[in-house]
């Protein structure tokens, strides 16, 4: 595999879980990925599902859609994995990422400045190997 160097990596839908119904994140995405097979079939590209959050850990009714939807992107980015997987596309489970909960700020969502460098490190070591050929 000789690329230019280039490669993406891709968490997607957590900005999208209470606004976009699994269905349509499905087309969204589908869409994004053979869009970036087209441009760059060469280059890896990453598709990591949703990182470590409260909706991991959660039973509150009120979360039970954004949960849901979590659940339904997530199984989504790993069959388009599947799909794109002899063209060069890698699946990462975004809990490999941030695999420590106290990674989280205050909103349990996002990062902490603590989980980022957690997450870098991960996605450094499990990249590595297909990045590191280039």
């Amino acid at each position: 595999m000789k690329t230019s160097g280039t490669f993406a990596s891709l968490e997607l839908g957590v900005n999208m879980r209470e606004l976009f119904t699994p269905e349509e994140f499905a087309q969204r995405s589908r869409y994004l990925v053979k869009t970036l097979r087209a441009a760059k079939p060469n280059a890896p590209l990453f598709l990591i599902t949703h990182f470590t959050n409260r909706d991991h850990f959660s039973e509150s009714e009120d979360g039970a859609k954004t949960r849901a939807n979590q659940q339904a992107f997530d199984a989504h980015i790993r069959q388009l994995a599947t799909d794109y997987r002899d063209d060069n596309v890698y699946l990462i489970e975004g809990r490999d990422v941030l695999t420590d909960f106290t990674g989280l700020s205050a909103d349990l969502l996002h990062p902490s400045a603590h989980g980022h460098m957690i997450m870098g490190e991960n996605l450094a070591r499990v990249m590595q190997p297909i990045v590191g050929r280039m």
